[in-house]
């Protein structure tokens, strides 16, 4: 098919294609860089953020403790009876936490995770309500009631770090999942943009070579025809020569036959005239 091509349309063709190809790497390109783009987006607005958020209502968890725990072992004494408060602000901040993360999963529909979020919610407040229990009592009821209460507490601290370590890994590995796809589509995308300029650049030289092979063998075709026909006329013209020497070489032996002949008829003519005045005089006498 490419044989029986005219020759604008070869070349024609063995520019269009890889042009083509390269609009066509474009286009994948620019699909698996907006994709990239929106993984990239989706990992710093919300994989990021809740990682870090979960992160921080861990710790969160661990200050509720520290400053029950710390209100305790001082027994609200002057100076040291800020533990409630800072408490209360951390369990605040937890619950904020969980406030976000169910407001993130309310717009995804995802019924499983506000079913955990809720369950965390219900472990926090019997943990932290428990906190409080402990820390009263060893305020007004003294250390011996209070190590009563922290044997209940401890439990409810187990609970709770055994509800919030699953939450905090599975954000990090939501995170790790992002980040890894991020990775994932950058080195297809480099692959990809790799492989099809590699394509295009063999095509381009095959093509190339098609086109100029193309061009080439009918002009060389061409010149041969030329050369063999020069060597015709080469052959053509030394004969016309030969035949014009050979006449010319008749044309001279003619011409000397001629001289000959003229020579002859002016010795005849000469004799005739003789002849004729002998024929006068033997006519007088």
């Amino acid at each position: 098919m490419f044989k029986t091509m005219k020759l604008g349309t070869k070349i024609y063709t063995g520019f269009g294609i890889p042009v083509a190809i390269l609009i066509a790497i474009s286009a994948y390109a620019y699909v698996q860089s907006t994709s990239v783009e929106q993984m990239a987006r989706m990992t710093q607005e919300e994989s990021a953020v809740y990682a870090v958020l979960a992160q921080e209502m861990k710790l969160n968890v661990v200050q509720v403790q520290q400053w029950l725990t710390d209100i305790s072992a001082t027994g609200a004494a002057e100076g040291l009876d800020d533990g409630f408060d800072e408490a209360e602000t951390n369990a605040q901040a937890f619950l904020k936490g969980t406030r976000q993360f169910r407001d993130m999963y309310q717009e995804e529909n995802d019924a499983a995770s506000l079913k955990q979020v809720k369950e965390l919610e219900e472990r926090f407040a019997a943990y932290y309500d428990m906190g409080k229990t402990m820390a009263t009592a060893y305020i007004e009821q003294g250390r011996e009631e209070g190590n009563k209460f922290m044997l209940q507490f401890d439990p409810f601290a187990a609970a709770m770090t055994d509800a919030i370590e699953p939450f905090v890994k599975q954000q990090l590995d939501e995170l790790n999942e992002s980040m890894s796809g991020i990775v994932d589509q950058s080195g297809a995308l480099k692959t990809g943009v790799w492989l099809a300029g590699l394509g295009a650049f063999m095509l381009s030289i095959v093509m190339a070579w098609l086109i100029t092979r193309s061009i080439t063998r009918p002009i060389d075709r061409i010149i041969a025809g030329l050369n063999e026909g020069a060597d015709q006329v080469n052959d053509a013209a030394a004969q016309v020569s030969s035949a014009s020497q050979q006449l010319a070489e008749g044309a001279s032996e003619q011409a000397s036959s001629l001289e000959e002949t003229s020579s002859a008829l002016e010795e005849m003519a000469a004799m005739t005239r003789t002849n004729a005045e002998n024929a006068k005089q033997a006519n007088e006498l």
